[in-house]
């Protein structure tokens, strides 16, 4: 969660398990609620309205499912997202992570000749569905965050022998 009391992260068994941890006093406590899916995004932030996050359903598939936390309780919204590309590659299960206002979706994906790069998708409200795919940045990059009102991004770079956390500016 942008607030940091608050992780969603899959557990690497089979099948892969959505799992989320909540931070106690002293500890990570891991009874957080989770919605239905395989690995979910980063959350919009509480200030905003009712928290929403995008999960990917399954490995391997493109669709994501929105949800929204009412009252501790994550109620689907909406149909099912076909989001990214099919295939997907072992790099691109996670789901598209939201920015602190719920608005803009980022993820990486590859445009019309099959290069790589991050790409989002802006809405007016939460109540609307997403535009379409805009791209941010070319080149092997994953794991995008939008930060500072969508100023910075953040992805961790895939070329190299050590992933490296790369930020660029608007």
């Amino acid at each position: 969660a942008p607030e940091g009391h608050a992780v969603f992260f899959t557990a690497p068994i089979e099948p892969p398990e959505l799992v989320g941890a909540l931070r106690g006093e002293t500890a990570w406590q891991l009874e957080a609620t989770v919605p239905i899916g395989t690995y979910a995004g980063t959350p919009s932030a509480d200030v905003f309205g009712p928290r929403r996050v995008l999960v990917r359903m399954r490995p391997g598939d493109t669709s994501v499912q929105e949800y929204e936390d009412q009252n501790g309780r994550w109620v689907a919204i909406g149909e099912p997202l076909a989001v990214g590309d099919d295939p997907l590659t072992p790099d691109d299960v996670h789901a598209p992570n939201l920015t602190p206002n719920g608005l803009t979706m980022v993820y990486p994906g590859f445009d019309r000749d099959g290069d790589p790069g991050i790409f989002a998708q802006s809405r007016a409200s939460v109540d609307e569905p997403f535009g379409e795919p805009v791209v941010l940045r070319m080149g092997p990059l994953r794991r995008p965050q939008l930060c500072g009102q969508c100023q910075q991004l953040y992805a961790i770079d895939s070329l190299g022998e050590a992933p490296t956390v790369m930020r660029f500016d608007r």
